[in-house]
C-alpha cells in the first residue's frame, strides 16, 4: 500500500525516493502515507490514501 502511495506521488524524477515530505508551503505539497494526510502537488497529483 504504501508502495503504491509513492508511486503516485512520484510526479518528479529528482523527487524519486523521497516522496514523504511534509511541505505544507502550497507549492510543493506530497501525500504522507505515514499520517495519511492528502496534498496535492504542484504538478497536480492527487493523492487517496486509500
Amino acid at each position: 500500500m504504501g508502495q503504491r502511495l509513492a508511486d503516485r506521488v512520484v510526479a518528479s524524477p529528482e523527487r524519486r525516493g523521497e516522496v514523504m515530505l511534509h511541505r505544507l508551503s502550497g507549492a510543493t505539497e506530497f501525500a504522507c502515507r505515514r499520517c495519511g494526510a492528502r496534498q496535492s502537488s504542484r504538478w497536480g497529483a492527487v493523492l487517496a490514501d486509500d
